[in-house]
């Protein structure tokens, strides 16, 4: 008994969502491939709901398969993973039927890209977080060898192993490395946006299909798409492909400027964005090349350019939640700001943000600017 309640102590702690829709939903599911397609994506949907009967079973926090990646190809101690965490409980929301957009245009939808050593489980508060402000939350689960594990949706087993990265590489050296995965990633999310756009077409919402059911709720018109870390880099480079995907916006977190092409982010981008970078990335290499890129854009175009300060890099994935922040902060996982008070930050600017990006709608859908600007929010250019 006294193991046990030790153990519960160190249980993840998780604020209270920011957004105005509380009671969410969450499934993993299949992203079939489109028409002209072949690629399956596995996902996990997070969206606004209602009570009602389950639409799918209760899914666990972290799959016994990404626990055991983590063991394995990161070195993680088993009780920790396996047991202190609480990864092995039940994921945080239990599939409920989706909640009508109260427009009834349908909600926006956020499709994310994990980082090196990702999941589609991986950033499950940050998933959570952007749905209870409204909006669909779509995380994808990357097959291009830089997920910890990731589904073969068909098969149920493992697609693509981890591909290890490379010791000291230039940086030349480091975006040819990334470039197939890159480009694989560019293929996964042109084709899950095309599929899920043809679902939207012939979904019912009289379906008990979970995920036809959730996007016959979407607006696939408002599509946005992000990304932390390598996932804000092929977010970046799927933005800048001649594919017109209709997108309505990027968010930027922690994205890896260093895996790219220097010739692709010396033109910046054309389309709406947010960025944010954590404290340890400020004060580095990663953001020096992060402030270059955002400086290439056109300024109409950056809807929010900040650092969080006293994060480190992992400060929204869900590693940040795995344990009290006194054991996370000796192995960096966690910086010495308040996670309450980082946490605070960060989706002052995720709302605040994505309000002003999402033009007519998505301002009615967020609520209004939620105030003066955190003291831990600072801009990205003085």
């Amino acid at each position: 008994a006294g193991l046990a309640i030790s153990m519960r102590a160190c249980y993840p702690r998780k604020p209270r969502l920011i957004g105005e829709y509380q009671q969410l939903g969450l499934f993993r599911a299949n992203i079939p491939p489109s028409d002209d397609g072949t690629i399956h994506t596995y996902a996990q949907v997070v969206y606004p709901a209602q009570q009602g009967p389950v639409i799918a079973p209760r899914e666990v926090y972290f799959r016994p398969e990404v626990r055991n990646a983590l063991i394995s190809e990161m070195g993680l101690p088993s009780f920790l993973v396996q047991g202190t965490t609480g990864l092995w409980r039940r994921a945080p929301d239990l599939a409920l039927p989706p909640k009508q957009d109260p427009k009834g245009q349908g909600w926006p939808v956020v499709l994310f890209s994990h980082g090196l050593w990702g999941a589609c489980e991986m950033y499950t508060q940050l998933m959570r977080e952007v749905a209870s402000l409204g909006a669909i939350v779509i995380s994808l689960e990357h097959a291009d060898g830089s997920a910890v594990y990731a589904t073969d949706p068909v098969s149920g087993g493992q697609r693509k192993p981890l591909r290890q990265p490379l010791s000291n590489p230039t940086r030349e050296e480091e975006w040819r490395f990334r470039l197939p995965m890159l480009e694989r990633r560019a293929q996964e999310v042109r084709q899950a946006v095309q599929a899920l756009r043809a679902l939207q077409k012939e979904a019912s919402k009289d379906t008990t299909d979970p995920l036809r059911l959730a996007i016959s709720h979407a607006d696939m018109d408002q599509l946005y798409l992000a990304g932390h870390s390598f996932g804000g880099s092929s977010t970046i480079f799927v933005a800048q492909q001649p594919e017109d995907l209709n997108v309505k916006g990027l968010i930027l977190l922690d994205p890896w400027i260093g895996a790219l092409d220097p010739n692709m982010t010396s033109k910046g981008l054309t389309l709406p964005h947010i960025t944010m970078i954590s404290g340890e990335w400020s004060a580095g290499k990663g953001g020096t090349l992060a402030r270059e890129f955002t400086k290439a854009t056109p300024p109409e175009l950056n809807f929010g350019a900040y650092s969080v300060e006293g994060t480190y890099h992992q400060w929204i994935a869900e590693t940040a939640y795995s344990l009290p922040a006194w054991l996370l902060r000796p192995i960096r996982v966690v910086g010495p700001a308040s996670p309450m008070e980082a946490h605070r930050a960060t989706y002052w600017a995720l709302r605040d943000g994505l309000s002003d990006m999402g033009g007519p709608a998505m301002p009615d859908v967020c609520g209004a600017s939620p105030g003066a600007r955190p003291r831990l929010l600072k801009p990205l250019f003085s």
